[in-house]
């Protein structure tokens, strides 16, 4: 008898385990941690006008000639952004994009 070459009889299906982080790719990372509430209040004060920081909703890294740190940021008076900030290897930082999100409905 031919089995199609989809059906396996008597394998046990073993658990998913996460995928590696791949060099250069982009991971997530705590929003309340240190460096990136640094990376936060760096990006507020350059939006427009220079806002109240109400949260840190999501927030990435990518190690680069630096890292890139990519965060959905949460203002005091409701509006959301999303910046990228690269850290460089001396240790400044600049904010390479920024572009408002809508708000989020109550």
């Amino acid at each position: 008898m031919i089995l199609p070459f989809w059906t396996v009889s008597g394998c046990a299906s073993a658990p998913l385990q996460p995928a590696p982080s791949i060099a250069g790719g982009w991971h997530q990372v705590a929003p309340d941690a240190p460096e990136v509430q640094v990376d936060a209040q760096f990006a507020t004060a350059q939006l427009p006008p220079p806002p109240t920081l109400a949260q840190v909703e999501q927030a990435r890294q990518q190690v680069v000639a630096g890292t890139n740190v990519t965060l959905v940021l949460r203002l005091a008076d409701g509006r959301r952004w999303q910046v990228v900030v690269w850290r460089k290897l001396d240790g400044t930082r600049e904010m390479t994009s920024a572009a408002p999100l809508p708000a989020l409905r109550p």
